[in-house]
């Protein structure tokens, strides 16, 4: 029944409008703004990336946006071409699978990120009684 609906959604004329679809993309466009406004699941985009390194590097945004951009073609080359990544910061990145498709390649990928180092040395290290009865 739905796929009759968008048929017949296709056939209608430029300046036409089906009312039912347009209560389907109200409700898409109020998941969407759920979706943006959840700051767990937002995308980073390039801007924020670029911004971000020059904030942290300390240089210019302009000599950021260079480097940055750099380095997006070379992680984007290597995964395209089914490269093993290991980046400390970053991660282990493993390119599974890749599947060609007629707008471009799909690839399904694992990430390994390592635990942070200074919460290791807290929960591994054990706390000596003597150092403590000392101070």
């Amino acid at each position: 029944m739905e796929a009759a609906k968008a048929l017949s959604v296709g056939r209608r004329g430029a300046g036409e409008t089906n009312p039912e679809m347009e209560a389907v993309d109200t409700s898409s466009q109020e998941t969407a703004d759920a979706d943006a406004s959840n700051e767990d699941f937002s995308s980073l985009r390039k801007k924020e990336f670029i911004d971000a390194v020059a904030q942290r590097s300390g240089v210019k945004r302009r000599d950021a946006k260079t480097a940055a951009e750099a380095a997006l073609v070379e992680l984007g080359e290597a995964i395209a071409a089914g490269r093993q990544i290991n980046l400390p910061g970053f991660g282990k990145l493993k390119v599974n699978r890749s599947k060609r498709l007629s707008n471009g390649e799909v690839f399904v990928t694992k990430i390994r990120q390592p635990k942070d180092k200074t919460e290791d040395k807290a929960e591994t290290t054990p706390k000596d009684p003597l150092a403590e009865a000392a101070e």
